[in-house]
């Protein structure tokens, strides 16, 4: 938004749980909110994407404002999940942090982690990435080397369900982040099949002359002034008969 390259985020979603998806909304710029339904549980996915470190305090209070106050719409039992660039390095030790980090992170704490770690705690989240001994850790790449700035973010007490989180090499310079997760039941949706019109029945004279006697009779009752709307109004009601 605004040409600079500063923000934009999207989802994407896997075609077959499309008609899981019950709401897809954009907060902002930086941040966009989707939310499925599986049977009778409820996914709340926020993707976000951090103002970088040399960003004014004041869009960086923004940011976490209009996050904060996305979480405030979550429900009892609802999965959250929050997922994105926070730019921002938490260091790898958890001192301090003990219930939400889990020791497993790479380099440094600054200024954008620590306000990260801050956001989680005050939150009642925990950061998946460091709870499992992945071998790779860093999800940023650049020439002047690598770092870990992306995460997943989930509720306490969904931590036990998560199995891993890993990072997938690729050749972009953000790298995926992907959790697993288990006894998690994805229900797909079944797809509401619409009731073909048996048009072939046409062909039995006795159909045609019902059918053109419906036509006649609607045709006159029916108080469309537009002629091609008014024909498929009685055209629809003379087949359903």
């Amino acid at each position: 938004e605004g040409g600079d390259g500063s923000g934009g985020v999207g989802v994407l979603v896997k075609e077959e749980l499309w008609n899981n998806v019950i709401e897809v909304r954009r907060k902002c710029e930086r941040i966009i909110v989707l939310v499925m339904v599986f049977g009778k549980q409820v996914v709340r996915i926020i993707s976000c994407y951090a103002p970088q470190i040399g960003r004014s305090e004041e869009d960086k209070d923004k940011f976490y404002d209009d996050l904060s106050q996305e979480l405030s719409f979550r429900r009892p039992k609802e999965l959250l999940i929050v997922s994105g660039d926070f730019n921002g390095h938490i260091g790898s030790e958890s001192d301090g942090y003990e219930d939400i980090h889990g020791g497993f992170s790479v380099g440094s704490r600054n200024r954008e982690g620590r306000r990260l770690l801050e956001f989680t705690s005050q939150s009642n989240l925990v950061i998946g990435n460091t709870w499992f001994k992945n071998r790779r850790k860093e999800t940023y790449h650049s020439a002047d080397g690598s770092s870990q700035i992306d995460f997943i973010l989930l509720d306490k007490l969904w931590r036990k369900k998560v199995q891993n989180v890993k990072v997938i090499p690729g050749e972009m310079q953000h790298s995926l982040v992907v959790m697993d997760m288990k006894d998690i039941c994805i229900e797909k949706r079944k797809k509401v099949q619409e009731s073909k019109l048996k048009t072939w029945k046409l062909k039995e004279e006795e159909t045609r002359e019902k059918f053109a006697k419906e036509m006649d009779d609607l045709w006159i009752s029916n108080p469309e002034v537009d002629v091609w709307v008014k024909y498929k109004q009685c055209a629809l009601q003379a087949t359903t008969k």
